[in-house]
């Protein structure tokens, strides 16, 4: 059972690809926790076709719900439904494939805040700002859901 953190963006839509910025900043030390990181970008089936049944699976893609920019949501996927609104059509189409071939799948999407979603390279001043806040925040959350999902296969 390994984990798998696939992020997800576009990144020439500016904070779209938040996702893909964070994971970077993050790769060398959720690379040294054994986590395996997976740049999905715009291409769902090789994300997919990572993935093994019983895999942790954490998503890492924008959100958009009207909060501030940077927050940082999490869902656990089997709570993901099709008509779910916040996440960006990243997450919608993978999230929805790996509830369909993986049912029973253990993971969460990270949603984290854009700002601003239109055409231009690189993120907006506020999250740039944030980068490195969300990072830490985000590495956080990761390993805290590690260590809750080791100690219940310990029960």
């Amino acid at each position: 059972m390994s984990v798998k953190l696939i992020a997800m963006g576009n990144m020439l839509m500016m904070d779209d690809g938040i996702g893909i910025t964070i994971a970077k900043e993050l790769e060398e030390k959720l690379t040294r926790i054994g986590i395996d990181v997976i740049y999905g970008e715009k291409e769902l089936g090789f994300g997919i076709a990572s993935v093994k049944k019983n895999d942790l699976v954490l998503v890492l893609d924008s959100s958009c719900y009207g909060i501030e920019p940077g927050m940082i949501t999490e869902i656990p996927l089997v709570e993901f439904q099709t008509s779910s609104r916040g996440f960006s059509h990243h997450s919608f189409h993978l999230c929805y494939l790996l509830n369909v071939y993986y049912p029973k799948i253990n993971g969460y999407i990270y949603g984290i805040e854009e700002h601003h979603l239109r055409f231009g390279y690189g993120l907006c001043d506020e999250i740039e700002y944030k980068k490195s806040l969300i990072s830490s925040e985000l590495y956080k959350k990761i390993v805290h859901r590690i260590a809750a999902r080791d100690k219940e296969s310990l029960i």
